[in-house]
């Protein structure tokens, strides 16, 4: 596969997902010895040669240090630092975002307790505004029956005061008319 279109192929990955694939670490492990010699002897058609080097190769394997078991296990041992740091990093955001849900459960509980006290306040202060309303209703009854008392009351004060004016003027008349009448004709004397 050419270099482009190895290219191609990552960002078409990239776009599908829309996240980047992880970068795997490829490590040059050198080929074995005992690879090697195989590779070498089958190219050159030493089938007995390979038969016998097997044969020992393998007989005294035990016995022997294997290098390649030792770069495989440094290769292991990498991912498991890589690895063991990755769930670290995971744990300490784990926590955090345990931490976090604590206190948004906190958080709505609070607002849960709060909305209930103002929907209980509402429904107390709606049963104070009904109860106010009636109490309006029958204030604005005795209010109309006061009106009409007061008015009755005025129109009979105002009538009584006409009445007093009308008898202040006719016996205002009447005693000037007498003055008058006094006046004009001499008091004639009293018979007995």
């Amino acid at each position: 596969m050419s270099g482009h279109a190895a290219e191609e192929e990552r960002s078409s990955e990239e776009d599908i997902s829309g996240i980047k694939p992880p970068q795997q670490q490829i490590f040059h492990t050198p080929e074995a010895v005992e690879d090697f010699l195989r590779n070498f002897l089958l190219k050159a058609g030493l089938n007995r040669t390979l038969s016998c080097f097997e044969a020992e190769w393998y007989g005294s394997a035990p016995d022997t240090f294997i290098p390649d078991a030792l770069a495989h296990r440094h290769v292991l041992l990498v991912q498991l630092d890589s690895v063991r740091r990755d769930t670290q990093l995971l744990g300490k955001e784990v926590m955090a975002a345990a931490e976090s849900l604590v206190r948004t459960q906190r958080e709505r509980d609070f607002h849960r307790l709060q909305h209930g006290r103002v929907a209980e306040q509402k429904h107390r202060l709606l049963g104070d505004y009904k109860q106010l309303g009636k109490h309006l209703q029958g204030c604005e009854r005795a209010l109309r029956q006061l009106e009409d008392k007061y008015h009755i009351a005025l129109r009979h004060k105002t009538l009584l005061s006409l009445q007093k004016d009308r008898l202040r003027m006719s016996s205002s008349k009447n005693q000037s008319g007498r003055l008058v009448d006094m006046l004009v004709e001499p008091p004639q004397p009293q018979r007995k």
